[in-house]
């Protein structure tokens, strides 16, 4: 990732983007529950994100 000038990388283990990936799962199915979301929120993960 680029910010200005400078170079930022970042790594992650597979443990931690599973957990990472399951905490965002839930984040979105709040979401998707709360009264007058203003955000478009996927029920399902679209074919070319599956692995």
């Amino acid at each position: 990732m680029r910010a200005g000038t400078q170079m930022v990388s970042v790594a992650l283990e597979k443990q931690q983007s599973a957990l990472l990936a399951e905490k965002i799962d839930e984040i979105l199915d709040q979401l998707i529950s709360v009264e007058g979301n203003r955000f478009s929120v996927p029920t399902s993960t679209p074919g070319a994100c599956r692995q």
